[in-house]
């Protein structure tokens, strides 16, 4: 039997989040933050008196919403409803906007893909002054078509127990994590059958195909980011390129090469926001 690796440490905390009633001043809709986070970092738990959304030009957020993990890739943006207790973690460098809303109707964690425009416009409004007529009629666009935005589905769910969210968080963490069931039971002293059970009653799911959902997430950011499909499938845990395209395929029900032709087609057609496209850097 292989040696059980020690639990993967805790990305660094980062402190100071701010009131977002200190940033959006009146009489103005809203407020953006766009911060590059050059290592990993994790958000503590915490909520604000306004919604949030929080979208990502490049790298990966793990943003967590009561029981329910969001992975935002690039293009992608999550809506948390004010007052909404949640924390964001990155396990490398990102580039992430924050976008605080005075008035939402959210009132569930909406996960929605972004266009190039909107993200542009969110990016121009945090980098350029302007009069107040003409930043409210920029942020009122802004508003349009965020509601305009084509929601998605609800995250991946993430057991309650802590001795279980503690495995389901490590493979968050590090997806190519391919300890066992029994690995795992011997580290969180829990037996292989609850663990199998609360994956199954929580996520709704067996706790391999959870971990398969949460590699091909993956997998296709390091994709978008131009990693080969053998080096990404290799990052994320997969041995052998065949491994990799038939996981991936049962996933999202195309291999990662059909996958990505589509999707950078169905940019150039709709001016959605590819993700192969780094605002941060065109």
């Amino acid at each position: 039997m292989p040696a059980l690796r020690t639990p993967t440490l805790a990305a660094p905390e980062v402190h100071g989040v701010r009131d977002p009633d200190e940033l959006i001043p009146g009489p103005f809709l809203l407020a953006t933050i766009v911060r590059d986070q050059p290592r990993a970092a994790r958000w503590r738990d915490h909520s604000h008196a306004v919604a949030e959304l929080i979208w990502v030009a490049s790298g990966v957020v793990n943003v967590s919403v009561g029981d329910t993990i969001h992975v935002i890739r690039p293009g992608w943006g999550l809506l948390v409803p004010a007052h909404a207790t949640h924390g964001s973690q990155v396990m490398r460098a990102a580039r992430i906007g924050t976008t605080y809303l005075r008035d939402s109707a959210a009132t569930q964690p909406t996960t929605m893909r972004l266009s190039r425009a909107l993200m542009e416009m969110l990016q121009h409004l945090n980098d350029t002054p302007m009069g107040t007529d003409e930043r409210l009629r920029a942020q009122q666009v802004c508003l349009d078509m965020i509601r305009g935005s084509h929601a998605h589905d609800a995250g991946l769910p993430v057991p309650s127990d802590p001795r279980i969210s503690r495995i389901a968080r490590a493979i968050l963490a590090d997806p190519a994590d391919d300890r066992s069931l029994e690995q795992w039971s011997v580290i969180t002293g829990t037996s292989v059958s609850t663990i199998a059970r609360t994956f199954s009653e929580s996520a709704d799911m067996s706790f391999v195909r959870w971990r398969r959902r949460v590699r091909v997430n993956a997998a296709v950011s390091l994709l978008a980011a131009g990693a080969s499909v053998t080096a990404a499938g290799r990052r994320v845990g997969y041995h052998s390129p065949s491994a990799f395209v038939t996981a991936f395929r049962q996933e999202v029900g195309q291999t990662p090469g059909a996958y990505l032709k589509a999707r950078t087609a169905g940019c150039a057609d709709s001016g959605t926001f590819c993700p192969i496209r780094d605002i941060a850097t065109s």
